[in-house]
């Protein structure tokens, strides 16, 4: 086995002593009465047989095909199945996979049962949800998959060419972890780290995102959440006095918390040139809080957005413990137009800015801010089960205006929309996001990653 010089793989495999498993399934997504299934071909082959029983009941089935992929049906609905495929002669058989039948709000991007280990190294969870559009119209979307003890390291890339409303697998970054992808004149970049606390990373794409460079290391970091490290999510990566700008963020749970920076780069150099890139100076608001808001919290995973005056913002989740009295606020700092240091601004309302990471855009059509985030329509501040569109004309206050995924009638405990990410298509607005349903672990644990399209959202304006 030879070296790599790339960033992708059609297929992962944690042991490089060995060849990876090409033959696999790549994607299944259940349905209420079934699934649908595909996997990746076998060389030489143009039958398979996929089989399935039924984990609890040992009902089994199977079906003949000539295909890539298959949608199964008459199924029973709220059971957990195990899926293999096999070529014809049985001499080759794709790693079993697990799946729960059900529907869920949404388009279906990709789906990870909790009791699935195929991707154990990393994780049992799918996270981080980024998408992306690229000049031609096809939408790209990319997930991780976490577990506190998983390695967190493993990207996974799909891509739809009929405006999100199917979606195939296309390709693995590994390492790739809290990664966003953007387009940066006419190129597709990944930001992301090696691992939780890990390293910053870019790596650039060609071929419609299928095949990518080796990552470049932009900061260097602990990878170990006991002494802290850089920290971030797919957010807004913004273009503003001359620079391409995002927020980040450094420290840990273990630690306590986090500290806010920002990392920049001119807008016109060579984004894979580590010596081209900036982090400013961190800023810790715990102590600013309390003294002006009266507020035990502290910032993470912020937006940066920028004001109608021009001054630069990064507006974050203001985390609270469950226990608090739920304040309904975002936290803002400013950022320093030299883009070396951030400072203390205060806090502003929105109903989607506490305990859960939101998204901001701002719309030049409608001279508004849009935000995605999590509406708190109870007492729990933990919930994530609302997730709904936000407005604001000047950054001064968010109004709550139209509920994209409302699963409040779930346990707050186990169903979740959260973590979204969101893109302006035209009249509509594109949403992923990070999903529980369907007996997931919890809801912070998702099984989901699903696609939400937001049509003509400007009708929401207020």
């Amino acid at each position: 086995m030879h070296g790599t010089d790339s960033w992708n793989y059609d297929s992962y495999g944690p042991n490089p002593t060995i060849d990876p498993d090409d033959f696999r399934i790549t994607r299944i997504v259940p349905h209420h009465d079934g699934f649908s299934i595909s996997w990746s071909p076998a060389l030489g082959e143009r039958k398979y047989i996929v089989r399935w029983n039924d984990i609890e009941h040992g009902d089994e089935g199977s079906l003949l095909i000539d295909s890539t992929a298959a949608i199964i049906t008459g199924l029973r609905e709220g059971f957990n199945y195990r899926v293999v495929v096999s070529t014809i002669d049985g001499s080759l058989q794709t790693r079993p996979r697990v799946l729960r039948t059900s529907d869920v709000p949404g388009t279906v991007i990709n789906y990870l049962h909790p009791k699935d280990d195929s991707f154990n190294f990393s994780g049992r969870f799918l996270a981080s949800p980024s998408i992306v559009r690229l000049s031609n119209g096809r939408l790209l979307a990319s997930m991780d998959v976490f577990s506190w003890h998983g390695g967190q390291n493993l990207t996974m890339i799909f891509s739809s060419d009929d405006a999100g409303e199917t979606w195939e697998y296309l390709t693995e970054l590994f390492p790739c972890f809290w990664g966003a992808m953007f387009v940066h004149r006419d190129a597709l970049y990944m930001l992301a780290m090696t691992t939780e606390y890990g390293d910053l990373i870019i790596g650039r794409a060609s071929d419609e995102g299928r095949s990518w460079s080796q990552p470049v290391t932009l900061f260097r970091s602990s990878a170990n959440g006991d002494v802290g490290g850089l920290h971030k999510a797919p957010l807004p990566i913004v273009e503003t006095h001359g620079c391409l700008v995002t927020a980040i963020d450094y420290g840990s749970w273990e630690t306590g918390g986090f500290q806010q920076a920002i990392v920049s780069v001119p807008s016109d150099a060579d984004l894979l040139d580590p010596d081209q890139w900036n982090l400013s100076k961190s800023c810790n608001p715990k102590d600013a809080l309390l003294r002006n808001a009266s507020i035990v919290g502290s910032g993470l995973e912020g937006n940066v957005v920028v004001g109608n005056d021009g001054i630069i913002h990064d507006m974050l989740r203001l985390q609270l413990g469950s226990e608090s009295q739920h304040p309904s606020r975002a936290l803002m700092l400013t950022v320093d137009p030299s883009l070396t240091s951030l400072s203390f601004e205060g806090t502003v309302p929105f109903n989607g800015g506490n305990n859960s990471k939101f998204f901001v855009l701002f719309d030049a059509q409608s001279a508004l801010y849009w935000a995605v985030g999590n509406e708190i329509a109870g007492g729990d501040a933990d919930a994530r089960n609302i997730l709904s569109l936000s407005c604001s004309k000047d950054l001064a206050m968010f109004e709550n205006v139209h509920r994209i995924v409302d699963l409040s009638h779930g346990d707050p405990r186990y169903v979740a929309a959260q973590y979204p990410s969101c893109i302006i298509d035209g009249n509509d607005l594109l949403v992923v996001s990070r999903t529980a349903w369907n007996e997931a672990d919890s809801y912070h644990n998702s099984n989901y990653i699903t696609f939400h399209r937001v049509q003509d959202f400007r009708q929401y304006a207020r």
